[in-house]
């Protein structure tokens, strides 16, 4: 293949979301957009900066290539929402990707960066069930868990954090700042989404039990692999606050007294706050072992 050839199809993978459905709405879901499909091939066979022999003998390579890449934004997406896309019926999924595609076009050489957008995109469409939105959700945020940047932590630092006692750290909240790892995801959904398997289940919505659940996605800094927790409604107030208040460069305590006074009172429940500034420090412990806390920085 010549440098040129190679060039433009190149700057095409970089574009053929746009150039695969130039007219996919002007055709039948059984067609799969055939036209639109074919549209750039046949730009690119008029074209005067191929060769005769390209035009004679490649078109139809070039045709398979589209395919492929078709093909493989397909294969991406059952890869990193298996849930939805099994919950889905064959002919959807393809009516849904043509449709993404063309909203959200790609600008990465690779598949999986367009899908960051995914969940936001089905929850606008009125085909698409609002727990199944929610599924994705909570499927791409272990995606991101996974394939997130290294954590800067060592199994020595891990352990001295573990034996961390709760009588120690209750004398040093006001001078205390957790580091919540940063591979953290908090989801609020109407279902418990870490129990929901099978291709029926998630087929029918009026299956799902509605409970509303708390729950957290995060990758552990020594084992590498994803985890998922349910979590009290407090808990998941409380790991928003410590993750803001880390950017902010506020301690503990403040975190507590800003939660326990402010608009976030009804999730104590009658806790008072010394009561909390009691339980706090062994949950904290806990979050250290289990790796939602990855450090605590003294001010």
């Amino acid at each position: 293949m010549s440098s040129e050839i190679a060039y433009l199809l190149q700057e095409y993978q970089r574009a053929w979301a746009q150039a695969l459905v130039v007219h996919g709405d002007d055709h039948s879901d059984d067609e799969l957009s055939l036209a639109s499909k074919d549209s750039f091939a046949d730009s690119l066979k008029q074209s005067s900066s191929f060769s005769k022999a390209f035009r004679l003998h490649q078109y139809d390579g070039l045709k398979v290539y589209q395919g492929l890449l078709r093909g493989g934004v397909m294969g991406c997406f059952e890869g990193l929402f298996p849930k939805v896309y099994a919950a889905l019926p064959e002919k959807q999924r393809w009516v849904i990707m043509e449709a993404f595609r063309k909203e959200c076009p790609n600008t990465s050489p690779q598949f999986a960066p367009m899908f960051s957008a995914f969940s936001a995109f089905l929850s606008h469409r009125a085909d698409v069930p609002e727990a199944l939105v929610a599924m994705a959700r909570f499927e791409w945020a272990q995606v991101e868990a996974r394939h997130a940047p290294a954590i800067a932590t060592s199994d020595d630092a891990q352990g001295s954090l573990v034996r961390e006692s709760p009588e120690a750290l209750r004398d040093e909240l006001m001078g205390l700042q957790c580091v919540i790892n940063p591979t953290m995801s908090v989801l609020e959904e109407k279902w418990p989404l870490h129990q929901c398997d099978g291709e029926g289940f998630l087929a029918n919505e009026m299956s799902w039990p509605l409970i509303d659940t708390c729950l957290i996605v995060f990758r552990h800094p020594l084992t590498h692999k994803v985890k998922t927790f349910s979590v009290t409604p407090l808990v998941s107030v409380l790991i928003r606050a410590l993750m803001a208040a880390e950017e902010a460069n506020i301690p503990i305590q403040t975190v507590l007294n800003d939660l326990y006074q402010g608009e976030c009172m009804d999730y104590f429940q009658g806790v008072g706050l010394e009561a909390l500034y009691q339980q706090i420090p062994s949950l904290i412990v806990q979050w250290v072992s289990q790796g939602v806390v990855t450090d605590l920085k003294k001010f």
